[in-house]
């Protein structure tokens, strides 16, 4: 247990390869503990799994500012655990999930992997991540309502260019936006044995 309260300032990794393993990476959150991150940058991190945050065993991480990008991984990997992303007065547009790679064409959620887990994205911008599944989000076994100003864009992958979405329930609304993706199967949502609702001015373009 325990809280993290990541205002300003910057996490920055080497960047190499060479030290990446399934636990390397910028935070890692476990056993019930929490993250609040309204600024600051979480950056260059390699991780065969979330290499700019991992969270898992009913963590909470909630992100309302800040940036987590240019990483080798996913940008955040949130595994049986709870995901909150929210704008407020002091950052209106939310916190930034970009540039985040997977090389070779491997791995899931570019920017975001959700398995087992609870997400409440309401704000913030997934843009410009790479994965093999679910360019900017992977969503496995959960429950996910996107909603607000909450927006998907530009991201890469060969199945599910915006979202990958495999046993889950996921709905969209409110303003929010998945363009621009691209994928060889799916350019904006994959659905495998998954229920997804769209309702108010969401769209998938």
């Amino acid at each position: 247990a325990g809280t993290l309260e990541l205002m300003s300032g910057e996490i920055i990794g080497t960047g190499d390869p060479a030290y990446q393993t399934n636990y390397s990476c910028g935070v890692y959150v476990t056993n019930k503990a929490s993250v609040n991150m309204s600024g600051g940058v979480i950056r260059n991190h390699a991780s065969n799994f979330g290499a700019g945050m991992q969270v898992w065993n009913e963590s909470t991480v909630t992100l309302t500012g800040g940036e987590i990008k240019n990483n080798i991984g996913s940008g955040i990997c949130v595994r049986e655990s709870k995901l909150i992303m929210n704008a407020t007065q002091e950052n209106p547009d939310g916190c930034y999930i970009t540039d985040n790679i997977y090389r070779d064409n491997a791995g899931s959620g570019g920017g975001i992997y959700l398995s087992d887990s609870f997400a409440l994205i309401n704000a913030g911008c997934v843009q410009n991540n790479k994965a093999y599944n679910g360019g900017g989000i992977a969503i496995g076994s959960s429950n996910v309502a996107i909603a607000g100003n909450a927006s998907i864009l530009g991201n890469q992958t060969s199945f599910g260019g915006g979202l990958f979405i495999f046993d889950s329930k996921v709905t969209l609304g409110g303003n929010s936006k998945i363009c621009n993706n691209r994928a060889k199967y799916s350019g904006g949502v994959l659905l495998d044995n998954s229920e997804m609702t769209i309702s108010e001015n969401a769209q998938i373009c």
